[in-house]
């Protein structure tokens, strides 16, 4: 391999036949996606250059050993192949950012890893025993776990700004879950409703993320990005904080809000005077029905998925320049009542 390549990508099966030791590579892309022709590859040292900074190893079968990879490493991304069960991964100092997947049929109990402490990025998919068996790293400041549950002993630490967690079933997250210092939170489940009152002392919270429907008394004061399912059957007794600029409204009824006035957006009381994105999702957007836009505060900017307008009139929110549509819903809401687009939407995106 010539001195002058510094990344190498390969998605063919055979690739432990090219002499990397002797290479300048500073990034390295590696995929079996043949998964019959898989062999197993497995690190010893001297198997990578001293130069190399970036590993990603996809559907990989094989072990990693002491003192394998070089000190220069700092990001790493492990992809285990489908069934394969890990017995041998050391993991260098050097690691700043890392990835690993395993397969969820693979129970890896006996699986004793350390990890680094210089890890200020961590993403662990379907690695139970990693978390159980580890402290996390205290100088962590991004954490994505998805399958991958927290123990009551964990312990997030504080300086951690941007944490994702996903589970199936109900874990309980403690206040040592939730450091004061979060920044961006998303919480992802199969659950009915989520309460976790020790959200309401998260100050710096911007951003929240809840795949399932969550307790709202207990929001935080300082949100500006909110994405949550609403319980539409009643919205009179939700609060949300008047500092959001962006909401996400997660939909499981065909009808969005009917005769039920949206009172946790209503400008009529000044509330969420400073939206200017509303984006609704759901299975069934293109059945979901709305009223009219009236509610909507002026300071609107953007909507996405605009859902079925009932009324004959309507009055798009007068800063709003993005509109995102089906075509079904473009032609009921526009063509059909011979309205026009207003002139102050520039970006209009209508899809199927």
């Amino acid at each position: 391999m010539p001195p002058s390549v510094t990344a190498f990508k390969s998605n063919f099966p055979t690739f432990p036949v090219y002499p990397f030791s002797t290479s300048n590579l500073v990034s390295i892309r590696m995929a079996h996606e043949n998964k019959f022709l898989r062999i197993s590859f497995n690190i010893h040292p001297g198997t990578f250059p001293e130069t190399l900074k970036f590993l990603d190893l996809d559907s990989y079968i094989g072990e990693i050993h002491p003192n394998s990879l070089p000190a220069s490493l700092t990001d790493l991304r492990l992809s285990y192949a489908t069934n394969f069960s890990v017995t041998v991964l050391s993991l260098p100092n050097t690691i700043t950012k890392l990835y690993i997947k395993q397969s969820p049929k693979s129970k890896n109990s006996k699986l004793n890893v350390l990890l680094p402490s210089s890890l200020t990025d961590l993403q662990l998919m379907d690695s139970p025993q990693l978390v159980e068996c580890n402290p996390l790293p205290a100088g962590l400041k991004k954490l994505q776990l998805s399958n991958s549950d927290l123990s009551p002993t964990n312990i997030v630490p504080l300086g951690v700004t941007d944490l994702s967690y996903s589970f199936n079933d109900y874990k309980a997250l403690y206040p040592h879950h939730l450091p004061t210092s979060l920044i961006h939170l998303h919480l992802h489940s199969h659950l009915q409703t989520i309460s976790l009152p020790h959200l309401r002392t998260l100050d710096h919270l911007k951003e929240l993320q809840m795949g399932s429907s969550l307790d709202l008394t207990y929001l935080p004061p300082n949100l500006t990005k909110l994405s949550v399912e609403i319980p539409l059957s009643d919205t009179t007794n939700i609060q949300l904080p008047n500092t959001i600029t962006d909401l996400t409204l997660w939909m499981t009824e065909l009808t969005l809000f009917g005769d039920i006035h949206p009172d946790f957006i209503s400008v009529s009381d000044s509330k969420l005077p400073l939206l200017q994105t509303l984006t609704i999702v759901g299975n069934e957007s293109n059945s979901l029905t709305i009223d009219n836009l009236d509610f909507l505060p002026n300071s609107v900017t953007s909507i996405i998925n605009l859902p079925m307008i009932t009324s004959n009139t309507f009055t798009l929110p007068p800063l709003l320049n993005t509109l995102e549509i089906s075509s079904s819903n473009y032609k009921h809401n526009f063509t059909d009542k011979g309205i026009s687009l207003p002139s102050h939407v520039k970006f209009l995106n209508v899809h199927a």
